[in-house]
């Protein structure tokens, strides 16, 4: 990959040095590296005249569009901060969401408030909050940048090939999906959605070179596009905990799969299992890429890499505690093992504690699942004014369930205190677009 020099006008070189190339590629148009310069120019000059300025924090309100693409780098010629909003939410959530960050959102030409984003600041992006606590991450373009460099020197961007847009634009594993495409004069392919059909389908039409999937749609690809998916350079698999026997199946299988393992605040991947190494070290997410530090500091990894977030938006208090020193506590639980292989046990926030008890939800989870004709399950903690945490426990099952006989049973295996207080049988665990599980959803399910 040979990367442009980083300034406000990056996009511009681009599109010199791949005018006649495709730039976005979707099952209705397509458009070169030419025009699409020239359509953001043109946007640049309707933005300034609804008095978009540099600085100014800009969201996009868009569906899954080569828009999208277009509204960004026109905020981005200007010097302002784009600010991608969650599509999927009620308007309850994206008004709270358009308040806190207070700033202009581009919705068919329509603006509401205002903000100033600091000078450095060129994407505000709010975590998928796998913990259920949603945090506006801030990064600049010398992090998002410096997060594709690293890939590049790992496993080598090549150019002008074809990119699949297949995870939504507002999560930071889509959104860098568009910046790896530009950068190396690719092709972004944007499918007509994200379903699993969806991506099935911009495999067989795009015969994309370059794809990142969640577990959850690897798991559906493998058993319907396994013709396509044999044709790419690079599979990604990420976005949350991914399984070893799928990843072993798609290697055996004769797939480009790489496991990878990052955050938003990390800018996308730090991390990556390649296919030749996955065979003695399945379970592990990977050595780190080149740039990266990790450690291990009581059990929890921590990580500097240039392509590391700036901060928290209007959190300072958090940032210091998350930042020290230049390493990011990322919150997960793991070990590096004598090879350098990263090892992810889990969240650090997911560990209850009811009745000052420490309790891991994964270990009950995979005795229900074990144990029982439960097919799926999750475990969280629920407020309780005698507890601190109640553990609960929803389970998906073929069958009804006898709760009390379950309970019962589980005193033989567990100690009290780990036997879930409540139990419900759900249809299927609540996930969102980047398969990681809906707490939110969840708990309303216990109150």
């Amino acid at each position: 990959m040979k990367a442009p020099e980083l300034y406000i006008n990056w996009f511009a070189k681009q599109s010199k040095l791949h005018g006649g190339h495709a730039a976005i590629l979707t099952k209705e148009i397509s458009i070169t590296y030419k025009q699409l310069s020239g359509l953001v120019n043109d946007r640049v000059e309707g933005l300034q005249k609804i008095n978009i300025r540099q600085n100014d924090i800009v969201g996009i309100l868009a569906e899954h569009s080569y828009q999208f693409i277009i509204d960004l780098l026109a905020i981005w010629s200007l010097g302002a901060a784009a600010f991608p909003i969650n599509v999927k939410l009620t308007k309850e959530e994206i008004n709270r969401q358009v308040n806190f960050i207070g700033c202009k959102v581009l919705t068919e030409d329509k603006t509401i408030n205002k903000s100033i984003a600091d000078s450095s600041a060129a994407l505000i992006m709010f975590t998928s909050g796998s913990t259920g606590k949603n945090k506006a991450v801030v990064h600049s373009l010398n992090s998002l940048f410096a997060s594709i460099s690293s890939i590049d020197k790992e496993i080598h961007l090549e150019e002008n090939k074809k990119w699949l847009a297949s995870l939504p634009f507002y999560r930071i594993g889509g959104f860098q999906i568009i910046i790896r495409s530009l950068l190396t004069g690719g092709t972004l392919c944007i499918p007509s959605g994200i379903s699993t059909e969806n991506i099935s389908n911009g495999i067989i039409n795009f015969k994309p070179d370059y794809i990142s999937l969640v577990n959850a749609t690897y798991q559906s690809l493998l058993q319907s596009s396994i013709n396509g998916l044999k044709n790419t350079k690079v599979i990604f698999i990420g976005g949350g905990p991914v399984e070893s026997s799928l990843l072993k199946e798609g290697i055996s299988k004769g797939l480009p799969v790489y496991k990878v393992y990052g955050s938003t605040e990390t800018g996308s991947m730090i991390s990556i299992l390649k296919p030749e190494d996955a065979e003695n070290k399945i379970d592990s997410a990977g050595k780190p890429l080149p740039g990266v530090k990790l450690k291990i500091e009581q059990n929890e990894i921590l990580v500097s890499t240039n392509s590391l977030f700036t901060g928290y938006y209007k959190n300072s208090s958090l940032t210091k505690k998350k930042i020290i020193n230049g390493w990011f506590r990322s919150g997960d639980v793991g070990f590096i093992d004598n090879d350098g292989f990263l090892f992810v046990e889990g969240r650090k926030d997911n560990i209850l504690i009811s009745g000052g008890e420490k309790i891991n939800p994964t270990e009950i989870e995979d005795i229900l699942i074990s144990h029982f004709k439960i097919t799926d399950a999750f475990v969280l903690g629920v407020p309780d004014e005698k507890w601190g945490q109640k553990v609960c426990a929803a389970v998906v099952s073929s069958t009804k369930l006898n709760v009390s006989e379950i309970q019962d049973k589980l005193k033989e295996i567990l100690p009290s205190y780990k036997i879930p207080k409540v139990i419900k049988q759900i249809e299927s665990i609540p996930i969102d677009e980047m398969a990681k599980v809906n707490l939110a959803e969840l708990q309303n399910l216990f109150f």
